[in-house]
C-alpha cells in the first residue's frame, strides 16, 4: 500500500510540474473567425499581417501592427480557460521597448504584449530575409499574485 501512495505522490506532484502546453492549432471555425478578426484589425490601423504557425506549420493565430509605435493586436484560435485565472487569447498593449514591427527585432531579444486578463511573452530566436521571424512565445494567464504560463510554443509568424 505505501509504494502505491508513493507512487499517486510522485506523479501527482509531476502533473503539478508539467510544462505548459502547446497551442491548439486553428480548426475551420477559427480560421473562419480569424479571417474576420484580421479585417477588423486592418480597419483598425494594423495592415500589417503575419500569421502565426507552429513547427507543423498549422495556423495557431495571426499578429498585426501599424504605423505608430505601440500599434499592434494579435490573437490565437484555442480559446483559453482555466478555472483557477483569467487568461486571454487576444492581446493589443504592446509593452516593450522597441517596435512591434517584427523584422525591427533582435535576435535573442525579448517582447511582451498583455491585455488586461493576461499576457504573452516573445523571444526572438530567428529571422529571414524574407521579414518572418520564428519566436519562443509564452501565453501567461493571471494567477493570484503574478503571470502563469498557460500555454508555449516555438512559432513562426509568417506572410501566408
Amino acid at each position: 500500500m505505501k509504494p502505491l501512495i508513493i507512487g499517486l505522490l510522485a506523479v501527482m506532484s509531476f502533473n503539478a510540474f508539467a510544462a505548459p502546453k502547446k497551442l491548439a492549432p486553428c480548426d475551420a471555425e477559427g480560421l473562419k473567425s480569424l479571417v474576420d478578426s484580421i479585417a477588423d484589425a486592418k480597419k483598425d490601423g494594423y495592415p500589417n499581417v503575419k500569421m502565426m504557425k507552429n513547427a507543423k506549420g498549422q495556423t495557431v493565430g495571426f499578429y498585426a501592427w501599424g504605423k505608430e509605435e505601440t500599434a499592434m493586436s494579435s490573437e490565437v484560435c484555442e480559446y483559453l480557460e482555466t478555472d483557477d485565472m483569467v487568461t486571454a487569447s487576444k492581446w493589443f498593449y504592446w509593452e516593450s521597448v522597441g517596435k512591434p514591427d517584427p523584422s525591427s527585432w533582435t535576435i535573442n531579444g525579448s517582447y511582451s504584449m498583455r491585455q488586461d486578463e493576461g499576457g504573452a511573452d516573445i523571444d526572438m530566436l530567428k529571422a529571414n530575409k524574407k521579414g518572418n521571424v520564428t519566436v519562443a512565445i509564452t501565453i501567461l494567464g493571471m494567477g493570484e499574485n503574478d503571470f502563469v504560463p498557460v500555454r508555449k510554443d516555438v512559432l513562426t509568424f509568417s506572410d501566408k
